[in-house]
């Protein structure tokens, strides 16, 4: 009896997991096939229905995994910034000496990998979405969050390492460097007349300044970094 029980849990165990992979999958799936509508079109033109039929399911199976339309482009946005943290980690884990260098192949991965996936409109209405009320509290993920714990990450080692002082207080000096490229991220999505390579370089040259009063021993005294 007790082997059969036992038997009972590991296949139930198993089944369960069976599910989730299967749900994921399906979520990706119809995430995927968002993805490459919004792509080159407005997102006001491409209904759930569309979605549902590149995805090969219903149109309720959509609203089942997303709840709404701003659910599954809120789901996009998360589902990007979780793929590019990985991507981002050997950075964040063991960024250059220079912190210019650092600070300035984040905002390179930080502009790049956005533009890779989806263009401008699809990131100004994932940007709208994330602040409407329209996302149920269960599906809601701080990306913003995410995004200010990679840069807390890559100051942390930068301090660690002796490249920016000790005594700089991480959390706010990471709040700041996510404030500037925050800033000039939406401000290239919003401006279709400003190119991604002039927004990344405004950013660099304000984090420059940042940078430059919390820097280090030597660095310090030797900075040559442009204004």
């Amino acid at each position: 009896m007790a082997y059969q029980n036992a038997m009972a849990v590991l296949m139930s165990t198993a089944m369960s997991g069976l599910r989730e992979r299967q749900k994921s999958r399906r979520a990706n799936e119809i995430l995927d096939a968002a993805q490459d509508l919004f792509r080159g079109q407005s997102l006001d033109a491409v209904s759930v229905e569309a979605i549902a039929g590149q995805a090969e399911v219903s149109a309720v199976t959509v609203y089942n995994y997303f709840g709404s339309r701003d659910g599954l482009i809120h789901a996009l946005g998360v589902r990007h910034h979780k793929l590019v943290e990985k991507a981002r980690r050997p950075l964040l884990e063991d960024p250059p000496a220079d912190p210019f260098a650092a600070m300035d192949g984040y905002i390179d991965m930080t502009f790049d990998q956005a533009l890779d996936v989806m263009d401008r409109p699809a990131w100004r209405q994932i940007t709208a979405v994330n602040m409407a009320p329209g996302i149920a509290d269960a599906m809601r993920v701080d990306i913003d969050g995410m995004v200010r714990r990679q840069i807390e990450k890559l100051v942390g080692r930068l301090i660690e390492r002796g490249a920016l002082r000790e005594d700089a207080q991480k959390g706010d000096l990471a709040e700041m460097v996510w404030a500037v490229i925050d800033f000039h991220f939406y401000r290239m999505i919003k401006d279709a007349r400003l190119t991604p390579a002039r927004a990344k370089a405004k950013a660099k040259r304000q984090l420059a300044v940042l940078i430059r009063s919390h820097l280090a021993g030597e660095l310090a005294a030797g900075d040559s970094k442009p204004v």
